[in-house]
């Protein structure tokens, strides 16, 4: 999905295409998260969704690929909570509970090493290969007025200037996190 800023639950679009079909939508939005193992924000939680139909329905699933929603972390602070240290890391690459911090610094993947993967790939897909905006380059979500991942006008679909193998300038580019080796150990 081009020019969409923050398009809300992916599900809507996808089940609507699942009448009869199968579907897949996908869309990256700005930074939140680090590389795997890194500290600074270089890549968004990359929502997505599948569909298929299933009897007079349909099946779908709607995700994105933070371990937690920053409007947990925000909802935290605003009651004076805590928050789990496997949502976020401070602006140093420390995992925190504190959401002061948390908010300053990045949110974590689900499923460790794994959801990175997906957002990363998630970021492939709807930014690189459309020739729209990918990783850093995606300006901050909530803008009004703001198309977040939008091309150049004119911009021809699957002719990026932005080849994939182009990513690695950025993944490899965050320092490295404190939080011991690859974010630490965290329980599954």
């Amino acid at each position: 999905m081009r020019n969409s800023n923050h398009f809300g639950i992916t599900m809507y679009s996808t089940r609507q295409a699942a009448q009869g079909c199968a579907a897949a939508l996908t869309t990256n939005i700005s930074p939140a998260m680090a590389p795997w193992g890194g500290r600074q924000m270089l890549i968004g939680t990359n929502p997505w969704s599948i569909a298929a139909p299933y009897g007079d329905g349909a099946v779908d699933l709607d995700i994105a690929n933070p371990a937690v929603a920053r409007g947990r972390i925000y909802l935290a602070k605003q009651r004076g909570e805590d928050i789990p240290n496997s949502w976020a890391l401070t602006a140093d690459g420390a995992r925190t509970t504190d959401t002061a911090a948390a908010v300053e610094g990045v949110i974590l993947p689900m499923a460790r090493h794994e959801g990175y993967a997906i957002s990363f790939m998630m970021d492939v897909l709807s930014g690189a290969l459309t020739g729209s905006k990918s990783g850093k380059e995606i300006d901050r979500s909530y803008e009004a007025n703001t198309p977040v991942g939008a091309a150049a006008p004119g911009s021809p679909v699957g002719r990026s200037p932005r080849h994939p193998r182009l990513r690695a300038t950025w993944v490899v580019g965050s320092p490295p996190s404190i939080a011991g080796g690859c974010h630490g150990s965290q329980s599954r």
